[in-house]
């Protein structure tokens, strides 16, 4: 189970990778400015905690080399970290929604 659990976050890891470069790929083709929202930032620093999470987790807790005693004082920081984690992505994903929602209104205008 550890290991399925760490290869779906290794694969969710890189996919958050891609879509970053990707929105950064983007918004410097279209000429936009990066990281102008909160969405921008929450996102960035989610995404980096989230690599912070799995580098520690997987070297806690998948390699051997870790004593039984820090496995587990380290297990409810993890588990809480990876939920507080999960939350603030869905926070942002919201952000986003809402950001690309209020992008299209006229009256009043938005702006950059």
């Amino acid at each position: 189970m550890k290991s399925i659990h760490a290869g779906l976050n290794a694969v969710a890891a890189i996919l958050a990778i891609i879509s970053v470069v990707a929105a950064f790929d983007f918004h410097n083709t279209l000429k936009i400015p990066n990281m102008y929202s909160l969405h921008s930032w929450v996102g960035l620093i989610v995404v980096i905690l989230y690599m912070l999470q799995l580098v520690l987790g997987f070297s806690v807790f998948l390699l051997p080399f870790a004593p039984l005693s820090l496995r587990a004082f380290l297990m409810p920081i993890h588990v809480y970290s990876g939920l507080f984690i999960f939350g603030t992505v869905i926070a942002t994903v919201l952000m986003g929604v809402t950001e690309k929602l209020i992008f299209p209104l006229r009256d009043p205008a938005y702006s950059l």
